[in-house]
This record gives C-alpha cells, structure tokens and sequence, in this order.
C-alpha cells in the first residue's frame, strides 16, 4: 500500500510542472504548522524525491503519513530532538547529523513545522554551510507564523511596518523596540524554558520575571499586551499587559508569540 500510494503521488506531480522537485544535494523544507495539513507542490515533491527525510512530527499519526510520503522519514523528536536535552548541543547535533547523510551523497529533506527561513536555525544554518561546502541547497518556503499571525492582526492594525524580534537578542540587549511601531515577540520557549522541548510549567520564572521587567522598562506597566497562538482552528489570543506577563506565561504553551501594539502618544497638556 505504501508504494502504490507513493506511486499515485509521483504521478499526479508529474502532470504538475510547478511540482517537479528542483535538483538537490540539500532541501530545507517548509510544512504545515499545525502539522502535515498543508504541502506546497515543491514541497511535496522534495520530500517524494528525496534519500532522507528528517522531519519533526507533532503526533505518531502525522508520523505515519511522513513514512506514506517517504518510507525513508526519521523522526528527529526520538532521535536528537529529545525532551530534557540541552538547546545549543541539540541544534548542533541536528546540523551534523543531516550534514553527515549529505556528505555521505544522500539526497536529504530536512523538513520544519512552517517556513525553514523564520525562526528555524538549523534550517538556515544547514543550508549555509551546504552551500559553502559545494552542496546543491535549496529553501521550500512553508506558511510561518507570520503570515498566520499578520493576518489576524492586519484587522485592528497597520502592520505596513513592524518589528519582528528574538526575545533571546531583545534580553541580550543586541536590539532595542520603537514603541511608536507594532512588535512581534518570537522565542519564547528558548528564552524561558531550560530545555528542548519542554512545557510551560517548566519555564524559568526568573527569566518570565527579566522579561517583564525589560517590557515594563519600556512600556507602561498596564499597556496592552497579547499572547498568540496558532492553532490548528485558527489563531488563538489572551490579552495581558507587563505587570502580568509573568503570569499569563505561565499558563500558555511555547509556542507562544507577544504581540506589543503601538504605545499611543500622550495628549500635550
């Protein structure tokens, strides 16, 4: 069943010129963030075509459609990803991992939840260094939060111009925020939680605390603030301000992303 299946795919791409798969030692690809729901026909036909699929699925069943797609998947979540595991060896242990099969002259999808060109590291830095190496890289773009989350947000907002920040860079103080321009707050999961794959309850109160007092530092303590995110039935939203952050963290997800609205100027007296 699983060659038939695979078989009827190739064909159906084959009367799709936009599906033939580009000529690749290398594919970051981008899927679905809610899961396997959502494949560009690049993206589809890479993970067809490729050796090796590397690929982080959220549940044994989207595992089992990867494995439909390609009999070659591994699932990085029980071989590298592990929960518990130190962020930076893990990152670095996914890229010469992957590095390694390409070197070795297989033909690797390394396939993320999104797009692999936001906020997914291993995914740019695998393509680099594929690239500097001689290696034929390319990026197959998948919906990210961005697009989900700007879409949401494009109702009440002009969004024209935004700020889109790492709070591990904002926390470092390698960047600062214009509080006159809409900002979008990613990374919270690896700014507060103290491993791979974590959950909320795992986050380090005193790095939620830096947080808050950094925003507090920077906004009014009551000025609105909203935790997003998307999921499978679309975008999910919880307003809260500085003052509360901390705690309105606490019982969310890491996924989680801060949307700071603009901070309205004040009337002159």
């Amino acid at each position: 069943m699983d060659e038939d299946f695979r078989d009827e795919m190739h064909k159906e791409l084959a009367r799709i010129p936009l599906g033939i798969a580009p000529r690749f030692d290398l594919a970051c690809v981008g899927t679905s963030l809610t899961g396997l729901g959502a494949f560009s026909f690049d993206a589809l036909a890479c993970l067809l075509s490729a050796e090796v699929v590397y690929c982080y699925p959220p549940t044994p069943k989207h595992f089992e459609l990867m494995q439909q797609i390609n009999k070659n998947a591994i699932n990085v979540h029980e071989t590298l990803y592990v929960r518990g595991s130190d962020f930076d060896p893990t990152y670095n242990a996914i890229v010469d991992e992957v590095m390694r099969t390409v070197r070795n002259g297989k033909k690797v999808a390394y396939a993320v939840q999104g797009s692999p060109a936001f906020h997914c590291g291993t995914a740019i830095r695998l393509h680099r260094i594929a690239k500097r190496e001689g290696f034929s890289s390319v990026l197959i773009s998948g919906i990210s939060s961005f697009e989900l989350l700007s879409a949401e947000l494009s109702v009440r907002y002009d969004i024209g111009s935004i700020q889109l920040y790492s709070i591990v860079k904002l926390m470092k103080g390698t960047l600062a925020i214009d509080v006159r321009v809409p900002c979008l707050l990613f990374d919270v999961g690896r700014y507060a939680l103290p491993a791979v794959r974590e959950t909320a309850n795992a986050f380090l109160p005193s790095n939620l605390a830096a947080l808050a007092e950094r925003l507090s530092s920077i906004y009014s303590p009551d000025h609105e603030i909203f935790l997003m995110f998307v999921h499978y039935d679309g975008c999910r939203t919880f307003k809260t301000n500085p003052a509360d952050l901390a705690n309105a963290l606490t019982n969310f997800t890491p996924g989680v992303t801060i949307f700071l609205p603009p901070m309205q100027p004040r009337a002159s007296e």
